[in-house]
């Protein structure tokens, strides 16, 4: 096997266990800090409901701004949570891919250097 092979398997097997690892810590592992603190959001969320005062346009835009920032709150949770997935293999695929389009780049080179040696003797 050459050096290209083994780089790339061990990206391969290194992204697996990062997949692998940071989807247990991120949702099959039991944190209940996480449980409290959805837990206090879901009654902050019900206070907010609650304390919408007014004639009915009023609490209907109360309610309906209380439920677009818990929406946003839960994006924001999914996002972070997939980011800390995701984004670390595919930065180190994505510097593979960079090296080897230098490497590649620097063989061709070497490649056309050594033809025009032997067209033109230079």
């Amino acid at each position: 096997m050459n050096a290209e092979k083994i780089a790339r398997w061990c990206l391969i097997v290194l992204g697996v266990l990062w997949l692998g690892a940071s989807t247990w810590y991120e949702f099959l592992r039991y944190d209940e800090e996480f449980e409290i603190r959805a837990q206090s959001r879901g009654e902050q969320f019900q206070q907010k409901l609650k304390d919408c005062r007014g004639s009915f346009s009023e609490r209907y835009d109360c309610k309906s701004e209380a439920n677009r920032e818990k929406q946003m709150a839960t994006f924001k949770i999914w996002a972070e949570r997939l980011s800390v997935i995701c984004i670390p293999p595919i930065v180190v695929y994505l510097g593979h891919i960079g090296v080897m389009v230098m490497v590649e780049r620097q063989r061709e080179a070497a490649r056309v250097r050594r033809r025009r040696k032997r067209k033109f003797g230079k």
